[in-house]
């Protein structure tokens, strides 16, 4: 005749759970299908606490998730273009000395100068366009990895209730 027992297993992520098996005349377990027991207190008295414990938890995970946007400078990527457009031209002006200036036919020269790399005989000179480009890149590299993913500094100053600047 079979005889049948509850053992106790240990789950892999920590913790145990009852199983119930049958015991073979070798002495060896053999799994059966777990029958669950029907209960007899009143089934609404158990399902109204976790009603009560989910909602709270979906409650909490909301607030949780929702973040208000605000409004920030990346600091390294404004600081390279504001650097570019400060820089001396090779013409010897600056486009923000011609902008203040109001000179329109000189501060589209510089432009053209700065951020095509075109001078006046129609050549490309890859060192103005290293110059511009450069710190402009090396500005976004700088708010992509160290205010971004491995660093995560824009993270601590935003927990840290710094208003407006980000890396």
């Amino acid at each position: 005749m079979a005889s049948f027992k509850n053992i106790t297993i240990k789950k892999k992520g920590g913790g145990t759970r009852t199983q119930r098996v049958q015991v073979l005349a070798s002495g060896k377990y053999r799994f059966v299908k777990n029958v669950k027991k029907s209960r007899k207190s009143n089934p609404r008295a158990s399902s109204k606490p976790r009603k009560v414990k989910s909602l709270a938890r979906r409650r909490y995970v909301r607030k949780t998730k929702r973040r208000s946007r605000q409004f920030t400078i990346p600091l390294a990527p404004t600081a390279a273009i504001l650097g570019t457009i400060a820089r001396p031209t090779p013409a010897g002006t600056t486009i923000i000395g011609d902008v203040m200036n109001g000179d329109i036919p000189q501060l589209l020269y510089d432009v053209r100068e700065v951020f095509a790399g075109v001078d006046n005989d129609g050549k490309l000179r890859l060192e103005w366009l290293l110059a511009t480009y450069g710190p402009i890149v090396a500005g976004l590299l700088i708010h992509r990895f160290i205010g971004g993913r491995p660093l995560n500094v824009n993270a601590m100053l935003a927990r840290a209730g710094v208003p407006i600047i980000r890396i």
